[in-house]
């Protein structure tokens, strides 16, 4: 595929083995913008399998085979969105902006009407290339943590509502009902079909069903959370739902504090989780008075594609 990019690089499509070396960089362009990186290799390996399941990559190297970009591009159904991080070695130096490009020519070639681009708030150099090119700012989103010097306090759960660990073989038909009521209409949101879920998520490499918790009421499911081991340098709470008729009963308050005691009995000092802060069920407070604070900012950005 043509683009503009600088003499002496070169793309291609991303492979298995970019991997590690991919890593490298992705955590020196966090340091360089953010001034710490919480990024490690089981974040790339994430991305990569969403991008292999979803979407596709785009590596520049320089001359001398080194990783020098990367382009993640996701499509899920009519949205698509796209990531785009560089070596800090080559900031300036027009290599985002043939990305962006590249990305745009991709997305129209896969029948896609628009294009949605994300970056951290702090990254002044690619805000200020996707308003040159034409896209207005759509979202906002931060990356919460909270850290523990003791044990989080025991849920406190409403009465008449069970919680257990998610059992694959009776659970997940439950865990992936409740996940599409809880957030259906939500910005960004697409429903996966059953089978594509339960491949990419109960059957993923990492997948570990002790950090997967389905609150009950009356044996039928009210609320759900989806643990991962390992994200942005600790554990990561990927998502947490409660079906529309059992909200504000404090279901998901009592799910999160569970979730906390799991990873602190791992040896987690750190939990995460990413929020809309737009979400209308004003989770950012919820996750404040839990200890949580913001420790990273992004932003979305969208342009309509001629």
């Amino acid at each position: 595929m043509s683009s503009s990019l600088p003499e002496g690089f070169s793309l291609r499509r991303g492979r298995p083995d970019d991997v590690e070396p991919l890593t490298e960089m992705l955590v020196a362009e966090e340091q360089a913008i953010l001034g710490k990186a919480r990024w490690s290799l089981a974040d790339t390996q994430d991305w990569w399998r969403v991008l292999d399941e979803h979407g596709e990559q785009w590596i520049v190297e320089d001359e001398g085979g080194a990783i020098s970009g990367v382009l993640g591009v996701v499509k899920r159904d009519d949205l698509f969105n796209s990531w785009l991080v560089i070596d800090p070695r080559h900031f300036d130096r027009g290599i985002d902006a043939a990305l962006l490009e590249v990305a745009e020519k991709r997305t129209r070639a896969r029948g896609g009407r628009s294009l949605h681009v994300d970056t951290f708030t702090a990254n002044d150099m690619q805000l200020k290339l996707f308003q040159r090119r034409g896209y207005e700012e759509e979202r906002r989103h931060y990356l919460m943590q909270v850290d523990f010097a003791d044990r989080p306090p025991n849920p406190d759960w409403p009465e008449g509502i069970t919680c257990a660990p998610f059992d694959p073989d009776s659970d997940a038909r439950d865990f992936y009902d409740v996940m599409n009521e809880s957030f259906a209409g939500q910005w960004g949101y697409r429903q996966m079909p059953f089978e594509d879920w339960l491949r990419f998520r109960v059957q993923a490499p990492d997948f570990d069903p002790t950090i997967w918790f389905v609150a009950r009421e009356d044996g039928e499911a009210a609320g759900a959370l989806r643990g991962d081991a390992q994200r942005w340098g600790g554990g990561w709470i990927g998502m947490v739902g409660v079906r529309p008729r059992s909200q504000r009963r404090g279901i998901g308050t009592a799910l999160i504090q569970t979730a906390f005691c799991a990873f602190y009995d791992r040896g987690e000092q750190t939990v995460g989780l990413g929020v809309d802060t737009q979400n209308p069920t004003e989770a950012t407070r919820l996750y404040e008075r839990l200890g949580m604070r913001v420790r990273t900012e992004s932003v979305t950005y969208v342009k309509a594609l001629s």
